[in-house]
Formats: C-alpha cells, structure tokens, sequence
C-alpha cells in the first residue's frame, strides 16, 4: 500500500453566513470535545475543493489535506474506479439555518454565467432538529405549473406551489438537479451533495433585491417542471431494538445513503469499490478496525478508505442513529 490505511477523522471547517440560530451549538454541545467558534453558523465535515479541504485530525496521516491524500492513493482512498487528479466526490456539512434560504435549483448540465460556473449536484438532506415553524420546501406540488411559478417568483405565494413540509427529527430529503429546493429558518440539518458550489437562484420570495434576471432565466431552464415525485423520506419512528440497516437512498447515481439503527454492534467492510463515510446523528458509536479504535460523537464522522477491508461498529452508552454512505460501484 502506499499510504497507511485506518479510519479517517478531519478537523471541521467552521463557517459563518448570517446569524446563528443556536440549533447547531445545542447539537454539538454533548462532545465537550469540540468548540464551536463563536457565530458558527455551519460545519464543514468532509469537503475537498479548491481552497476548502479538509485536513485530517488523526493518526499517522495527521495534517494531510483530504485533496492531496486523494491525488496520492485515488484508488486505495476513493476506490478502484476513481481517477487521479479529481477531488474527492462528496462533502458534507452540518448547516444551521437561521435565515430562510432563498429558492433555488442545480443545473443537470454545467451553466456558465457572470464568471461563475453552477455544476449539477444532487443534494440529500436529514433533520437534525426544526422550531415550530420550521419548513422545507422540496419540488413542485401536483397542481402547480411553469406559469405559475413564474408569475409567482416575487410573492411569498410561491410556497404554496412547492411541496412544502415540516421536518421532524430524522427525516429526510432529496432534491437531484433539476429540482426545486430551500431551506426555511429554524432548520438544522445534516447535508450530504457532491461539491459545495452554489446553486442558481430562482427568487428571494418578494424580499429585498430579485436576484439577477440572467440567474433567474438560467434557474428556470434548469428546472424539471414534469418531476412530481415526493421529496421527503420520512423518518423510522419506532425504538431502536435491534441493529438494522434502513436504505435512504438506494437509487442516486451519485451517492448511496442508508440508515444503520445501531443498538449492539454491525461487522462489515469495505472491498476496494468505494469508500465508506460513517457520520453519526444521535448518539455515540465506536469503530474498531485492526488495533485501532475511534469514537465518533454525535455529529462527527469517520472516512473508511476504500482498500481498508474489515471493521466493526459498536453503539456506546445506548442507542445510535450512523448514516453510511457510499458511491455505486456498478
């Protein structure tokens, strides 16, 4: 091999954009081991794009960058299919929305527009936690059409053609390109997409300035107006009794995204074909590989390179909730 092979921790890359709700500081507080910066708004967990990479935290491989450990063993990091010179395929993020978020759309084709390049990027979110009022708007909604939404694009009416939900705890949404899609305030979310450019703007809601005409135009080109299909992929309510394995989303192209209920202890591996991201949404949970053990906290997540080959999940002081993902390998 030609770099250590043991599971991957990276420092956060804390972000701020507008207030902070607090949502995120609630979440993070039970590891007493990490310290929010004041403001926080976000967490960078995994990323890997210029001038935003994570580095990683511990082991031999400690203060690496993600995107030259990528460059430096593509096959035995990413997997046998991945090519060398490309950045790692997925980030994720912890985002607390204390500013609705303006409505906008990924393009399914690249759009070049104002010296600013919008990149298709599927994008899979899981509630963390949501006020009351809370909302996450997710596709169009049965009856609306084009017309609609266009002659609605400066009124707060333009929520009422979208499919518009309030999020509780663990439910999840998917929003590929060509979707329509916000984030209300209120919302704490875990958010996985494949890069973390933005998206195009379709309408700040009648609030403030529009955005620009040409972004709004590029943004209504972009949006599949025949997709109706529901967004929200509600949560398994019931106690966690047994360890289980709940498929998300089995289906992207991109990105592979399951569910571990953890309650004792899950054995599996890795074979060569991709990664594993094990990131942990409530509780704690101890991955064992070889002679080498790491505790993930509520929040934090663990890279399991692609050549690693097998380890072992145990859940710790009780029940947790781990979001695996991987990339297709067919």
């Amino acid at each position: 091999m030609s770099v250590p092979l043991y599971p991957l921790r990276f420092h956060p890359v804390y972000e701020q954009q507008g207030p902070a709700g607090g949502l995120l500081a609630d979440y993070l507080a039970v590891d007493r081991n990490r310290v929010l910066p004041p403001g926080a708004t976000g967490s960078w967990e995994l990323v890997d794009a210029p001038g935003l990479t994570s580095v990683i935290a511990n082991g031999p491989l400690a203060g690496e960058p993600l995107a030259e450990l990528a460059a430096r063993a593509p096959r035995e990091i990413v997997g046998r299919r991945h090519r060398p010179g490309q950045p790692f395929p997925l980030c994720i993020r912890l985002a607390d929305i204390a500013e609705t978020e303006p409505l906008a759309v990924c393009p399914e084709y690249p759009v070049r527009l104002g010296g600013e390049t919008y990149r298709p990027n599927h994008r899979f979110w899981v509630s963390l936690a949501a006020g009351e009022q809370a909302e996450i708007n997710v596709g169009i909604s049965q009856n609306a059409t084009r017309l609609d939404i266009v002659h609605s694009l400066d009124s707060l009416d333009l929520i009422t053609l979208l499919q518009s939900y309030s999020p509780l705890p663990h439910d999840a949404f998917f929003a590929p390109s060509g979707r329509l899609f916000n984030i209300g305030s209120g919302n704490l979310v875990w958010e996985l997409r494949e890069h973390p450019g933005p998206p195009l703007t379709i309408s700040h809601w009648g609030r403030g300035t529009p955005p620009p005409e040409e972004l709004v135009a590029a943004g209504l080109r972009s949006v599949y107006f025949q997709d109706r299909q529901v967004s929200r992929i509600s949560r398994d309510a019931s106690v966690i009794s047994q360890t289980r394995r709940v498929p998300l989303l089995p289906h992207c192209p991109s990105f592979c995204v399951e569910e571990i209920r953890l309650f004792d202890h899950l054995y599996d591996r890795t074979s060569g074909g991709t990664f594993h991201l094990l990131a942990v949404v409530e509780g704690v949970a101890r991955l064992d590989c070889g002679k080498r053990s790491e505790t993930i906290p509520n929040g934090s997540l663990a890279c399991l390179p692609a050549a690693l080959g097998d380890y072992r999940l145990y859940a710790e002081g009780g029940p947790a909730r781990v979001l695996r993902v991987l990339q297709p390998t067919i």
